[in-house]
């Protein structure tokens, strides 16, 4: 059957193998045999192709959908491998999957044609596909007019004991679109030193020529990344950020309540354990101190099934149901859930990635400092363990949270200052205004930088337009002043 694809022809003395669809030549000595001649007619592309057609026109003759004909004349090997390339990043196969027979085969039976690349082809498309990825982000950076925020995290993998840092970048396109890009996920050798990690932070920001557009790095509480924070407002010159800095560090408000939280349960763990009286109390002790809105939606599933705990004891006599929570027991659990509850619904609204929460950010943290307040003169002396606990955690992080993103309620229309004023009185007393005029302040010396930058961007200095705030004679708090418009 080989010789229904080649002609055999003598060239210079020397007998070759013809192929009779695209005119390679091989060795056609007789000794040599035909398994090269059998090995190139299940390769040949352009063989492939004439099987195609005749499987075409059969179909055609038993008249099957015409799609199907365009379908199969419509292939190109460069798409087909750069899909692949695609669902390989996207799912996260390995590069040997284009080594496994059966993938081979499903892909021969969707696409005849299709030439299986090898583990570097796919490697080198994935790394060209991520350099033409990276450029055109690049470029839609420089051609963004506004400033760019950063959040970034670093995390030991549990199965090969490194560690690793993503960087992500959060701006607002000229087009007024909330974007989110992942610009760096890198492996960071150990130790994780403050200079290590700022070291790795700047080289980022270098690549992607945003160290000069920067607002903010938000960043997990630690004293390595105070350290490193400080490194990085010196090594970007301060005059290029935000009040030279004022504002460079933002710390994880979702951590601060997850730190706020598990402060609190530490102190009442082994007492939820207790009065719940589960039998595996020293993991649920574990689970309350470090996951603790899995214990609150443990404990929200449990409540929902309070009447099946008795049925169970009574029915089944399982070993596991040793003791059976009281009535007081699940009136305790109720008052946890319920505590838990509002810091469970907060963090999971500043997790949001599709809106702004910047707005949010102040009165849900508010919210907070006031319902501690409250529960300060809870009766029940678990809870009030609790709250002291929590308030202290919160105290400490208080003056960080409330500078900037007092600043953000200030500039939504809805609250202006008078959202200020109102919680700032129930936390602070008499020193409220104070606090209020402290943000307010911060106002204006944004308002003072922005106009210099302006003014020293054109050629020729001119008036800013419009008044800055500080000759601004009305109250920021006043509901009727349209503050966007002044």
């Amino acid at each position: 059957m080989v010789w229904d694809h080649f002609k055999k022809e003598k060239i210079n003395n020397e007998w070759k193998a013809i192929c009779n669809h695209n005119k390679n030549k091989f060795n056609g000595k007789s000794k040599n045999g035909t398994s090269h001649l059998r090995d190139h007619i299940r390769r040949c592309k352009k063989r492939v192709q004439v099987d195609i057609r005749q499987q075409v026109l059969v179909a055609n003759q038993k008249k099957l959908d015409g799609k199907l004909t365009i379908g199969l004349f419509s292939f190109n090997q460069d798409v087909s491998s750069k899909e692949l390339s695609k669902m390989i990043i996207m799912h996260e196969y390995p590069l040997s999957i284009v080594d496994h027979s059966h993938f081979r085969k499903y892909c021969s039976s969707l696409q005849p044609m299709f030439e299986m690349p090898t583990r570097n082809t796919i490697k080198r498309d994935i790394l060209d596909l991520y350099e033409k990825e990276k450029r055109n982000m690049l470029s839609k950076l420089e051609a963004n007019e506004g400033k760019i925020a950063i959040t970034t995290d670093m995390w030991t993998s549990d199965h090969q004991n490194k560690g690793y840092m993503d960087v992500t970048t959060h701006y607002i396109d000229n087009s007024w679109s909330l974007q989110k890009r992942v610009i760096r996920f890198e492996y960071v050798p150990a130790p994780h030193t403050t200079d290590v990690i700022a070291s790795s932070l700047m080289k980022c920001f270098l690549d992607w020529n945003i160290d000069r557009k920067l607002t903010s790095i938000t960043i997990d509480n630690c004293s390595v990344n105070d350290g490193v924070i400080k490194l990085l407002v010196d090594r970007m010159r301060g005059n290029t950020l935000l009040l030279n800095g004022a504002f460079f560090h933002m710390r994880c408000c979702a951590h601060i309540l997850h730190l706020i939280v598990k402060d609190g349960l530490s102190v009442i763990g082994d007492e939820v354990a207790r009065q719940l009286r589960i039998s595996t109390t020293k993991k649920l002790c574990s689970d309350v101190r470090t996951r603790w809105n899995s214990t609150f939606l443990m404990l929200q599933t449990t409540l929902s099934y309070k009447d099946v705990f008795a049925r169970c004891v009574q029915l089944h006599h399982d070993p596991l149901y040793k003791y059976l929570p009281t009535d007081d027991d699940w009136v305790f659990a109720l008052v946890i859930c319920d505590k838990l509850k509002l810091f469970y619904e907060i963090t999971e609204g500043f997790s949001g990635t599709k809106f702004m929460t910047a707005n949010l950010y102040f009165l849900s943290i508010c919210r907070i400092r006031v319902t501690l307040n409250e529960w300060i003169t809870h009766s029940d002396i678990i809870i009030l363990r609790m709250t002291k606990c929590m308030l202290e955690k919160f105290e400490k992080y208080w003056n960080d949270m409330n500078g900037i993103m007092g600043v953000a309620t200030v500039l939504d229309p809805r609250y202006k200052t008078t959202l200020l004023e109102y919680y700032f009185e129930n936390s602070y007393g008499i020193t409220a205004e104070h606090e209020v005029e402290r943000i307010v302040q911060l106002c204006r010396d944004l308002v003072t930088e922005y106009e210099a930058r302006i003014m020293s961007s054109k050629n020729e200095p001119q008036p800013f337009n419009g008044a800055s705030l500080d000759s601004v004679p009305v109250d920021l708090g006043n509901p009727g002043f349209d503050y966007l418009s002044g």
